[in-house]
């Protein structure tokens, strides 16, 4: 997915922490879909720290942590809309912008 869709996108996740589905492609190849949300900390350790340029996510399904590497995400639910590659009109209109 593009970095501009995940910087619009990504920002409004966190504050809101709202239940999204993504679908990404995982470090053996394989696409995988995940339901979660972000600002999860019941469940941390305390050791270790992410990677700046992962995200993070609580996966409400398989109920663990995941890493997303965002140049791997093909697809974002959230709000009833789906946001990929082709359908960044979606998200201007999510953020008042008529086009």
């Amino acid at each position: 997915m593009k970095t501009e869709v995940l910087e619009l996108l990504i920002p409004q996740l966190k504050a809101s922490g709202k239940i999204f589905g993504a679908e990404y492609i995982k470090k053996d190849g394989s696409v995988t879909k995940i339901n979660g949300r972000f600002g999860v900390h019941k469940f941390t350790k305390g050791t270790g720290i992410s990677s700046p340029k992962v995200l993070t996510v609580w996966d409400n399904n398989r109920r663990r942590y995941t890493a997303m590497i965002p140049e791997k995400i093909v697809s974002v639910t959230c709000n009833g809309n789906t946001y990929t590659d082709n359908s960044c009109m979606g998200l201007w209109e999510l953020y008042g912008y008529r086009i």
